[in-house]
């Protein structure tokens, strides 16, 4: 019974410390989204959750292990330093996490997403405007989560908005993820249209919303040139490495170019349907926390990230996404356990 009562309090304890890492993560992804209320909120939320430690150890006499409440550095979230890393903006990627579920919760868990699956299935019908497309695109959004940010496709072409339901639809489709707090294509000259510059889209994890970026977004044509427009700077790099100076571009652009060596490519994403995997790839970081085996998929990054792109070894949030996305287009390159937590957070029809 004593040794019961050990594990039990072990456990207990592993997870107040999950909660505050969790609750720091967040803390850090929202100092980068310089974003004044999530900040505060955060610090509100590190400061509970160290509260409950503290009471905890108290009231069981276990020593506190804070060691075990750390994080990393600033470095783990340099990814939000833009998906076309190469101008340097600031897209952010995604934070937050549960503890593993026990097997009952899980069980629980399954069938709650069977029943919530039904709510998305239904037949995509492309919209003949945007206001239409707007509609479609409340299946797949809550404006009551905190920090929603509401659906506008303002600025973008019927055609894009279709492209993007289409495949947000399919992603809900499939994964049990939480409904996003919204899909925006905000003006350039907001908070929100600032984060996106030399973006195609982003994620934003504080209010778990897609960003559009209205500019790029404008037609078909204009969304493929930007997505493919580092692509072939990196492939011209590839083939004419003494043109370029890397001593003269940031830190993350020249790991990019440099790491693109192995692979061959920047970036996975080829066309608008891609970039979008990508995003959602971003909406899966949080889910894969909840996995047994989430510790050793993060140590497994180096081994795996330089193969899928350049882009992938540059933060975690990268590598789930880049991989997600090459995983979506059938591809064999990213870490094969990576691809198994990918199927596992499927739900269950």
């Amino acid at each position: 019974e004593e040794n019961d009562k050990e594990y039990k309090e072990s456990q207990e304890q592993r997870q107040y410390e999950r909660d505050i890492r969790e609750a720091k993560r967040d803390l850090e992804i929202a100092k980068a989204t310089g974003d004044e209320e999530a900040i505060k909120a955060a610090k509100q939320k590190v400061a509970q959750e160290q509260a409950k430690i503290r009471e905890y150890t108290k009231e069981t006499g276990r020593a506190r292990r804070y060691d075990r409440e750390q994080i990393p550095g600033g470095k783990e979230y340099e990814g939000y330093k833009g998906y076309r890393q190469m101008r340097n903006s600031d897209i952010p990627v995604t934070g937050g996490g549960k503890a593993t579920e026990t097997a009952k919760k899980a069980a629980e868990k399954a069938a709650q997403a069977t029943e919530a699956a039904k709510q998305y299935q239904s037949a995509f019908t492309p919209a003949k405007d945007l206001k239409k497309a707007e509609a479609f695109a409340e299946r797949f959004t809550d404006k009551k989560r905190f920090g929603a940010v509401g659906i506008s496709y303002k600025g973008v072409d019927v055609e894009v908005a279709n492209i993007v339901n289409k495949t947000v639809s399919d992603f809900f489709d499939r994964y049990n993820v939480e409904k996003f707090g919204g899909v925006i294509a905000p003006a350039g000259n907001t908070k929100l249209g600032k984060l996106l510059q030399g973006a195609t889209a982003g994620y934003n994890p504080i209010t778990h919303s897609l960003l559009l970026n209205r500019t790029d977004l404008k037609n078909i044509k204009t969304a493929t040139e930007s997505i493919l427009e580092n692509k072939k700077a990196v492939a011209d790099f590839l083939a004419n490495p003494d043109k370029y100076d890397l001593s003269k571009m940031s830190n993350l652009g020249r790991k990019v170019f440099e790491a693109s060596k192995v692979s061959g490519r920047g970036t996975v994403p080829e066309n608008l349907q891609e970039a979008i995997w990508h995003e959602m790839g971003h909406a899966l970081e949080k889910p894969l926390r909840s996995l047994s085996n989430y510790d050793e998929l993060r140590a497994r990054m180096g081994e795996y990230a330089e193969r899928v792109s350049g882009y992938s070894t540059t933060a975690w949030g990268e590598y789930v996404a880049e991989s997600f996305t090459s995983y979506q287009k059938g591809e064999l390159v990213a870490d094969p356990l990576l691809i198994d937590a990918f199927k596992a957070l499927e739900r269950i029809l």
